[in-house]
């Protein structure tokens, strides 16, 4: 789990995240980016990830159901991070623990996605709850 969470705090170093976390222009501007939104659905299925993954290049946050990707691959045989497409071969894969730990904790809740901070903290991400306070204050 610590291993886990020393990789999510890596992509808050010098207050940027790698560019294929779609903050690019946040990254431009000088923006400190505090807080990341990780999906809790799987990229391949768009269901909830019941077993959190990444390939070992990966530089993402963003897991994918192994399940649902050993069964993609088994058929069509790329191996590749659906988050990246970098090469996530069979023996290289890892289970993110500290995801997992969330969806284990929290397993049926009716969020999809989390923010997670640079000390590894996370909460649920409401969507209706971020556009209610911006609705409030035009």
């Amino acid at each position: 789990l610590d291993h886990c969470a020393a990789k999510i705090k890596r992509n808050f170093t010098n207050g940027s995240l790698p560019a294929n976390q779609s903050n690019q222009t946040a990254v431009e501007e000088g923006v400190e980016q505090t807080a990341i939104k990780v999906s809790l659905k799987c990229p391949i299925t768009f269901k909830r990830i019941t077993l959190p993954a990444r390939g070992p290049e990966c530089k993402h946050v963003q897991c994918f159901d192994l399940e649902s990707y050993l069964q993609l691959n088994s058929e069509r045989g790329s191996w590749r991070c659906p988050v990246c497409n970098k090469p996530a071969v069979l023996d290289g894969l890892e289970v993110d623990q500290y995801i997992w730990s969330i969806l284990i904790t929290h397993g049926s809740q009716d969020f999809e996605d989390v923010t997670i901070d640079a000390s590894a903290s996370w909460k649920p991400f409401h969507a209706k709850t971020f556009k209610e306070e911006h609705d409030g204050s035009e």
